[in-house]
């Protein structure tokens, strides 16, 4: 719950490097062609159209 509340509100790219270091999953929902235009690297990309069938995909695990 804590990453929940640190990530409130609009995050900074540092917070988001700092986060992606100490081992936090960053899920990016957008489409494929948004995703393409830029993304952080290390992200776990699933469209928002495919997160119900792709959950197993994502680690229960780590910190998001």
């Amino acid at each position: 719950m804590g990453l929940r509340r640190e990530l409130l509100g609009e995050p900074s790219a540092e917070d988001i490097a700092r986060l992606v270091k100490e081992g936090a999953t960053i899920l990016d929902i957008r489409s494929q062609e948004e995703y393409e235009t830029g993304h952080i690297p290390g992200c776990l990309h699933i469209p928002i159209g495919e997160l119900l069938r792709s959950l197993p995909l994502i680690p229960r695990d780590a910190p998001w």
